[in-house]
């Protein structure tokens, strides 16, 4: 569930999108289009075009998120900074068990977000740590 999330713009919409969806279902005794063609059903509910839907499946969009991400990146997981919108850094607050204070603006998360920095953690350090060495790190240009 995504209890504790802060819910984009976009998300909302869909959920009214759903919510009104639905209500029309109710006054017709049953589903307006089959349970079994899933596909028109699931395009006309978000109020998307079924080749959106077709695509998004096809990228592999599941229950936690995207499954098959084109970009990724050797970290695990990144620190909001200034280029993230509000609810995101209120959402790695939550994710890491931090409480948060949702109406504190974006300027004093990022404040209180600079006391929590983490290090930096690299797929290649935690491959030679399994192996039983450290990664020793110099500045650069200092050869």
């Amino acid at each position: 569930m995504l209890k504790g999330k802060v819910l984009k713009r976009q998300t909302r919409e869909y959920v009214l999108r759903l919510h009104e969806y639905f209500e029309k279902e109710s006054p017709n005794g049953g589903p307006l289009i089959p349970v079994t063609q899933a596909r028109d059903r699931v395009a006309a509910t978000l109020g998307i075009s079924a080749p959106t839907l077709a695509k998004i499946t096809k990228e592999g969009f599941g229950s936690s998120g995207m499954e098959q991400n084109k970009l990724s990146t050797p970290k695990k997981k990144r620190q909001p900074c200034k280029a993230n919108k509000k609810y995101e850094i209120i959402n790695w607050f939550l994710d890491n068990g931090e409480e948060v204070d949702e109406s504190l603006l974006k300027v004093e998360l990022l404040k209180i977000l600079k006391t929590k920095k983490q290090p930096k953690q690299c797929l290649i350090d935690e491959m030679a740590a399994e192996h039983g060495h450290t990664v020793l790190r110099i500045p650069p240009y200092h050869c």
